[in-house]
């Protein structure tokens, strides 16, 4: 009985977690795409400085740095423009993908410091919509069998040990 309300415990913990993923993968594509406008009007901004005075990126990032500044700032338009590629392909994977996909692909296209930021402000949601019952469903099963596996294993090592002590 006490392994039925543990396994029971696990399956609606699991549940209720997962049941959460759409929630999140909302709220940080939305970070995603408020990161990618911000790096987008960083990015215009470093081209439009680089316009000011006749060059493009393809000259600047060819050419010496005249100082250690100019190295760094140079470094720092890299970076971004580096940045903005990711963001916007990781936006773009999430945007086109169905939910499971995203679920799926989460590893390949989460940017740390938005999933950090969304992660720091989620507040979960209620699995209302048959998206989240799904999943609620998925984590219920999930969790039911991880914790009946967890709890067999623990019964029948408990239950070797028992006949060991019990024949010697």
């Amino acid at each position: 009985m006490i392994i039925r309300a543990l396994t029971l415990t696990g399956a609606l913990a699991g549940g209720a977690g997962l049941s959460q993923f759409p929630e999140y993968s909302q709220q940080y594509q939305q970070r995603l795409a408020g990161a990618v406008d911000e790096m987008r009007t960083v990015v215009a901004q470093f081209d439009d400085s680089l316009a000011a005075v006749g060059k493009t990126r393809a000259q600047v990032f060819a050419d010496t740095p005249a100082s250690d500044l100019e190295a760094q700032l140079l470094d720092d338009g890299k970076s971004n423009i580096a940045r903005l590629a990711f963001l916007e392909t990781a936006l773009s994977k999430v945007r086109n993908a169905s939910i499971m996909d995203q679920f799926l692909a989460a590893p390949t296209v989460t940017d740390g410091q938005v999933a950090k930021a969304a992660w720091n402000d989620f507040k979960p949601a209620i699995p209302v919509t048959v998206v989240g019952l799904a999943f609620a469903g998925i984590g219920f099963i999930g969790g039911w069998v991880l914790c009946a596996v967890i709890l067999g294993l623990l019964g029948w090592a408990g239950a070797a040990l028992w006949r060991r002590r019990a024949a010697a």
